[in-house]
C-alpha cells in the first residue's frame, strides 16, 4: 500500500511540473503573440498616418517632404527595402527618404512613401490631373519588428 501511495505521488508531481512547464510555455507564446499584434497594427497605423497625408497634398512636391523619396523603379521586398530602410538612418543622399516618427506606437514606428511619378498609362495631357503612384511604408519595432508596404495613387 505504501509503494503504490509512493508511486502515484511521484506521478503527480511529474504531471504537475509538466503541467507548469506547459503553461509557461503557452504564457510565452501568448506574450509573443501580444508583441507582434500591437507591432503590426503601429505599422498599419503608420502606413495610414501617410495616406492621410498624401490625402492632404493639393499637388506632390516631393523635395518639401523628406519623408517621400523618388525612385522610378519599385524596390523590391525583402532585401531591397530593408537595406533602403537602414541605409536613410545616415543620410547620405539629401534626395532619399528619411523615415519620420509616426503619431502612434511612441518612438516605436516610423513611416516613409517612395514616389515613383506618373502611373504606367496614364495620359500625360496637362489638361486633366495625372495618377501619382506610391510605394507606402510603416514599420514598428519593439521586441521584433513588422513592416508593412502597400501601393498608392493619387490623381493629381
Amino acid at each position: 500500500m505504501l509503494i503504490t501511495t509512493l508511486m502515484i505521488l511521484a506521478m503527480l508531481t511529474i504531471i504537475s511540473f509538466a503541467g507548469t512547464r506547459t503553461s509557461s510555455t503557452e504564457v510565452m507564446i501568448a506574450s509573443n503573440e501580444y508583441v507582434h499584434q500591437q507591432n503590426f497594427y503601429n505599422a498599419e497605423g503608420a502606413a495610414i498616418e501617410v495616406v492621410d497625408k498624401l490625402e492632404g497634398l493639393d499637388e506632390v512636391i516631393v523635395s518639401t517632404h523628406d519623408w517621400i523619396s523618388t525612385h522610378e523603379e519599385v524596390p523590391h521586398w525583402d532585401d531591397q527595402i530593408f537595406a533602403y530602410w537602414d541605409a536613410n538612418v545616415e543620410v547620405l543622399n539629401p534626395d532619399e527618404a528619411v523615415p519620420k516618427e509616426a503619431s502612434i506606437g511612441a518612438g516605436t514606428t516610423e513611416f516613409m512613401a517612395i514616389h515613383h511619378g506618373i502611373l504606367a498609362g496614364d495620359s500625360l495631357d496637362l489638361s486633366k490631373p495625372s495618377k501619382h503612384h506610391f510605394s507606402i511604408y510603416g514599420k514598428s519595432e519593439n521586441r521584433g519588428m513588422v513592416m508593412i508596404g502597400m501601393a498608392y495613387a493619387k490623381a493629381y
